[in-house]
């Protein structure tokens, strides 16, 4: 998680270039879309 975080705060082409707030925003989004922390983890990988 802590490297899905940093990559997207990194700045373009490498990143998304997101400040702290959207990328914490992002991930709490996504953690409020999953059932439990397996489900998460496993959606780390995909695109939303």
């Amino acid at each position: 998680m802590r490297r899905m975080f940093g990559q997207m705060m990194t700045a373009p082409p490498n990143g998304a270039g997101m400040d702290i707030t959207t990328a914490t925003e992002a991930i709490l989004t996504r953690l409020s879309q999953t059932e439990n922390n397996i489900e998460f983890l496993e959606t780390l990988t995909k695109d939303n």
